[in-house]
């Protein structure tokens, strides 16, 4: 039997995996989560942790993606993406902002 993909490559920047550790008995485990990977607007190297669903996590990350194309451009999202965002965790608005994806105004 053989293991079930742990990463992917959605397109080039951007990849899902589930993150890997050490338990208290020192086995390797894998999380319950998926984390998302991507190049912000500095090209730096960013980490979010997503949801227990992979498919639920690729939409997030490529949701992220465009919000970051958006800031790379100077656009303005659109008006779905603008109703995401008002709708997405506090937390996670939060982490977009202190990263400069996000205005702080947006925050709020």
């Amino acid at each position: 039997m053989s293991k079930p993909k742990t990463s992917y490559t959605i397109e080039k920047g951007l990849r899902i995996f589930k993150a890997s550790y050490k338990d208290r008995k020192g086995v390797s485990r894998l999380s319950c989560r998926w984390y998302i990977e991507f190049r912000d607007h500095e090209s730096a190297i960013r980490r979010l942790p997503a949801f227990p669903s992979s498919s639920m996590t690729e939409e997030l990350a490529r949701k992220l993606l465009k919000l970051v194309a958006w800031k790379v451009s100077g656009e303005r999202p659109d008006t779905s993406m603008t109703r995401w965002i008002e709708t997405m965790p506090l937390k996670m608005r939060t982490t977009f902002a202190g990263w400069g994806i996000l205005d702080e105004r947006r925050v709020a």
